[in-house]
Order: structure tokens, then sequence, then C-alpha cells
């Protein structure tokens, strides 16, 4: 419990600061609050607010085998919908992740 909270103090610092691929990191590492990840995702993907490069550090990011694994198996569902809403030009990839 004390290293969730932990994390969301960190999550809330790194909004304030716009650094999203720090703040997915905390979502990963805080197992409680491992399925917000993805609506976190989507929201930045779909920000006009939010650079291109942004969105693509966290896509890289989330889309390496062991953060994409730990995505999948606790929402696919959301997975899915994310890939094919917000990440399209990266279904290969992450399929290939997932064969991997």
């Amino acid at each position: 419990a004390e290293g969730g909270r932990f994390y969301r103090v960190c999550e809330a610092l790194y909004m304030k600061l716009c650094k999203y691929t720090s703040v997915l990191r905390c979502f990963l590492r805080d197992e409680s609050r491992l399925a917000a990840a993805l609506p976190f995702m989507h929201k930045v993907m779909q920000a006009d607010t939010v650079s291109e490069q942004v969105k693509n550090d966290v896509a890289s990011f989330a889309l390496t085998p062991e953060h994409w694994v730990r995505l999948v198996r606790a929402d696919t569902p959301a997975c899915s919908a994310l890939i094919m809403a917000d990440l399209p030009a990266r279904l290969a990839a992450s399929v290939d992740v997932l064969e991997g």
C-alpha cells in the first residue's frame, strides 16, 4: 500500500511536468493501477496538446516486451482497442512482441 501511494505521488508530479512516459512507468510499477495505464495511454494518444514525438515515446515504452505483455495480461480487450484506435501502425510490432 505504501509503495502504491509513492507511485501516485510520482504520477501526479510527472503529470504536472508532462512527463507521460514516466507516468506510464508509475502505472506499471503499481499493480493496483496497472489497468489505468491503458485509458491513460488513450488520452495521451488522443490529446492535441501532446507532440507526436512524445506520443511515439509513450507508445515505444509501452510496446517493449516486458511492458506490453503485462498490459495485455491486465486487460486484453483494452489493449486491442488501444492498438486499433490509437496505434494501428504498430499492430504488427505488438503482435511480434506477444509472439516473441
